[in-house]
């Protein structure tokens, strides 16, 4: 997963958190000296991932968005299979590694340019300078 300019939300803090998601998940595809490496390096992501939902979540209660709980909604069905997946991945380790790749790219790829998109222009305005 290559980061995109469709993907900015207009907020840095947000959107360096986005590109960090998009890192965590290139990083991935890279080798790993060995399983505890992989291990650490999907644990990491996973947690950037639940940090960066409550983070936003904050942002969105704040600002008075008013699709936020809808929001939230998206990302407790999403942490809901992403705790199967980490799950399995516990059982099985590396030979789940492209499906959690392909999982997540398209996942935060749609959720990034439709679902995060909503709040961009409304959030986005009060972050930028007048």
């Amino acid at each position: 997963m290559d980061w995109k300019p469709e993907y900015n939300v207009g907020v840095d803090y947000l959107d360096e958190q986005h590109k960090a998601i998009v890192e965590g998940i290139r990083h991935l595809s890279t080798e790993f000296e060995n399983e505890q490496g992989l291990r650490q390096a999907v644990s990491e992501l996973f947690e950037l991932i639940r940090t960066h939902f409550r983070h936003e979540e904050i942002i969105l209660l704040r600002h008075g968005y008013r699709d936020r709980e809808k929001h939230e909604e998206i990302h407790s069905k999403f942490l809901d299979g992403l705790g199967i997946l980490e799950q399995k991945f516990a059982e099985v380790g590396s030979d789940l590694l492209p499906t959690i790749i392909d999982f997540l790219s398209q996942w935060f790829h749609d959720h990034f340019t439709q679902v995060d998109q909503k709040y961009a222009e409304i959030v986005g305005k009060f972050a930028r300078p007048a």
